[in-house]
């Protein structure tokens, strides 16, 4: 029962840092209308599924089988990526740098 809100708020949360919305509990209703949409649809699909007669286990099932499918997929595209010197020059130009051991930073 305590981990609904959370995850609840959580996926709220996610989805307003994701689309750049203004987002905190603190914040009242009218100061960030799309994040507390964004909750009040988290919990209105929340009830629905509870609702709707299908098994948590089955949803948990499903759940599993879509990452087992998709961690590799993801993984696969972060390799690509990674490998990609040219692209990671990009990355390290805008800010993010990871020094390896034994070579000076520029």
């Amino acid at each position: 029962m305590v981990a609904l809100p959370v995850i609840m708020a959580t996926t709220a949360y996610v989805t307003g840092a994701l689309l750049n919305w203004r987002r905190s509990l603190s914040l009242k209703i009218s100061e960030a209308p799309r994040f507390y949409a964004a909750l009040a649809a988290a919990a209105t699909l929340g009830t629905g599924l509870a609702f709707s007669g299908i098994s948590p286990i089955q949803l948990l099932f499903i759940a599993g089988v879509i990452a087992g499918i998709a961690t590799p997929i993801g993984l696969a595209a972060l390799l690509v990526i990674a490998s990609n010197r040219k692209l990671m020059e990009v990355v390290r130009w805008v800010g993010f740098y990871w020094p390896q051991a034994g070579r000076p930073r520029p």
